[in-house]
C-alpha cells in the first residue's frame, strides 16, 4: 500500500509539472497545448497503479489548460499600418501586452498617444538638362539685381534630390496637427529641390508645411498655418511644391451617389511690410462639381477666383521726385515675365499689372477599362484685373504688343492613377499657354520655361512602377517665349528640359 501511494504521488507530481511546462515544450513535437489528465488517469488505472474509487476522485479535479502563447510576430506592441497606397505609416499599439507579467507585477504597455501620430515622407533623385536655342537673350535671374545674370545660353546638366518628412498628430476627435520638413531655401517658394554639386556641404532643412485642421463634421474642414495647396488646380497657376500661409475653409457635400459639390474660401499674407498699410495678400474662392462614376465616367469642374492686393506699382507724378514709383511695389521671388516698371538703375521696382485671375479647370475621367484611366483635362485663367492702357502707362511705355491677360492648358493622360507597385504606369502631354500677365509669375510652375509667363510649348511624361512604393518617371518640356519683342529688339527665349526621376515614398 505503501509502494502504491509513493507511486501515486509521484504521478501526480509529475503530471503537475507537465501542466506547468510552456506550451512551446510540446509545441514541436505534436502541437497540442494541453495535456490530457483524464487520459493520464485511464492509463494509470488499467497498469493498476489506481483504483476505480481513486480514478475517480481525480477525475472530479477541475482540469488545467495551458494558455497558447502568441507568437513574437504577432504580439509585436508597435506596427505599420498603411492609410491607403500613399498614406502615411501609422503607429498603432497591440491589444496583447508585452509580457505575462506575474499578478503582482502590472503589464507592460505602450503609450497610447501612440495611436495618434502618422509618419510619412518621401525621396527623389533627379536628373536635369537644360538645353538652351541658339541666339537665347542673357535675362536677369533676379530682375531686382543687375549683377546676376540668367544662363540662357549655355546648356546644363544637374543632379539633384528632394526629401520630405511629415508628422500629424489626432489631438482629438476634430482637431489635427500636423508639420512637414523638406529639402530646399528660403528665398525659392516653388521648389524644395536641392542641386548635388557643392562641395560636399551639407545642405538646408526648412519647414515646408505647418498647421493645424479642424474638422468639426465630415462636411467641413478649416486649415491655418502654413498649409497644403487647398484649390484644386493644376501647375497652370500654382507650382506644384507651393504651400500657401493663411487660413482656407472647405465645405464638402455629397448630394447624390453621383452628385457632390464643394467651395473653399481662403485668405493669405503674401508679404507684410513693416511701416506700411499696404501689405500684399491674397483672397481666394472656388466653387466645383463632381459628377462620379456614371457608367465608369466621372467629370470634375471647377471656377476660381484669386485676388491680389498691393502688388501693383504707381508711378510718381512728382516731376521733383526721383523714384519713378511710390514704393517698391514689387512682390519677392518674382520669376519671368511680367510686365514690369523699371528703375533709374534699370532693375525692375514695381509690376505694373494687378492681378486679379479667374480659372476654370475641367477634368474627364474614362474607367471603361479601369485600372486604366483616360483622364482629359482643360484649363482657361484670365486676369479680369488687367487693364492694356493702365498696364503701359505704369510701365513707361508699351512692353508687350497686345493683351497680355489669357492663358490655357490641354491635354491628357493613359495609365494607372497611381504609379505605386510594378506592373503600374502611366503615360501624359499636354500644351501650355501662358501670357506675360495672365498670373502672378512668383508662384506658377518653376520648370516650364526655366519658371514664370510669357511661355508657350508642350510637355510630355511617362512613369513607371519598379516596386512597391518605387516609381520612374521622365518628362520632356519644350518651350518658348511668346513675346519676345520689346521696342523693336528681340529678346528670344527657348529651352528644353529633360528630367528622369527615381522616387521612393513611405
Amino acid at each position: 500500500m505503501l509502494q502504491r501511494l509513493a507511486l501515486v504521488v509521484s504521478v501526480l507530481m509529475l503530471t503537475v509539472c507537465l501542466l506547468t511546462v510552456p506550451q512551446g515544450v510540446f509545441a514541436a513535437e505534436g502541437g497540442a497545448g494541453n495535456v490530457d489528465l483524464s487520459a493520464l488517469i485511464d492509463l494509470l488505472r488499467e497498469k493498476g497503479v489506481l483504483s476505480e474509487d481513486e480514478a475517480a476522485l481525480l477525475r472530479k479535479r477541475p482540469v488545467v489548460d495551458v494558455p497558447v502563447a502568441e507568437s513574437r510576430e504577432e504580439s509585436s506592441p508597435v506596427r505599420a499600418a498603411r492609410e491607403g497606397n500613399d498614406g502615411p505609416v501609422r503607429l498603432t499599439t497591440s491589444a496583447a501586452p508585452l509580457t505575462q507579467a506575474p499578478p503582482d507585477q502590472p503589464s507592460v504597455k505602450l503609450p497610447g498617444w501612440l495611436n495618434r501620430i502618422s509618419i510619412g515622407g518621401d525621396i527623389r533623385l533627379r536628373y536635369q538638362a537644360d538645353l538652351f536655342d541658339e541666339g537665347n537673350y542673357p535675362f536677369f535671374e533676379d530682375p531686382n539685381d543687375l549683377d546676376e545674370i540668367l544662363n540662357t545660353t549655355d546648356d546644363r546638366q544637374r543632379f539633384r534630390y528632394r526629401a520630405r518628412i511629415s508628422l500629424a498628430a489626432q489631438v482629438n476627435d476634430e482637431l489635427k496637427a500636423a508639420f512637414r520638413l523638406a529639402t530646399g531655401n528660403e528665398s525659392d517658394p516653388v521648389s524644395t529641390n536641392d542641386t548635388l554639386g557643392d562641395t560636399f556641404n551639407k545642405d538646408n532643412v526648412l519647414f515646408d508645411q505647418a498647421y493645424l485642421e479642424w474638422q468639426p463634421t465630415p462636411l467641413l474642414t478649416v486649415t491655418g498655418g502654413r498649409i497644403p495647396n487647398p484649390w484644386f488646380s493644376t501647375d497652370l497657376v500654382w507650382d506644384k511644391d507651393l504651400n500657401f500661409e493663411g487660413l482656407a475653409v472647405t465645405y464638402r457635400q455629397r448630394y447624390l451617389d453621383w452628385l457632390g459639390g464643394f467651395a473653399t474660401l481662403g485668405a493669405f499674407p503674401v508679404q507684410e511690410v513693416e511701416r506700411s498699410e499696404k501689405d500684399k495678400w491674397l483672397y481666394g474662392g472656388q466653387l466645383g462639381i463632381d459628377l462620379g462614376r456614371v457608367d465608369g465616367i466621372s467629370f470634375r469642374l471647377a471656377g476660381a477666383y484669386y485676388h491680389y492686393t498691393h502688388t501693383e506699382g504707381r508711378r510718381q507724378t512728382d516731376p521733383n521726385v526721383e523714384d519713378p514709383v511710390e514704393e517698391d511695389a514689387s512682390p519677392q521671388s518674382l520669376q519671368l515675365d511680367n510686365t514690369p516698371i523699371i528703375g533709374l538703375d534699370g532693375s525692375t521696382v514695381g509690376l505694373a499689372a494687378d492681378f486679379h485671375e479667374l480659372d476654370i479647370l475641367a477634368t474627364l475621367d474614362i474607367a471603361f477599362w479601369d485600372p486604366i484611366h483616360v483622364v482629359f483635362l482643360g484649363e482657361y485663367v484670365k486676369n479680369i484685373g488687367y487693364d492694356k492702357d493702365e498696364v503701359d502707362e505704369r510701365a513707361g511705355g508699351e512692353f508687350f504688343e497686345g493683351n497680355q491677360d489669357m492663358g490655357y492648358m490641354f491635354g491628357a493622360a493613359v495609365g494607372h492613377q497611381k504609379v505605386d507597385d510594378l506592373g503600374r504606369w502611366t503615360v501624359y502631354g499636354y500644351y501650355k499657354y501662358l501670357e506675360a500677365d495672365a498670373v502672378l509669375s512668383s508662384f506658377t510652375d518653376s520648370d516650364f520655361h526655366l519658371g514664370g509667363t510669357n511661355a508657350k510649348g508642350w510637355v510630355a511624361g511617362a512613369e513607371v512602377g519598379l516596386m512597391k512604393n518605387t516609381w520612374l518617371s521622365a518628362k520632356w518640356q519644350s518651350a518658348d517665349e511668346i513675346e519676345g519683342e520689346f521696342d523693336g529688339e528681340e529678346f528670344p527665349l527657348g529651352v528644353d528640359t529633360l528630367q528622369i526621376d527615381l522616387n521612393a515614398k513611405f
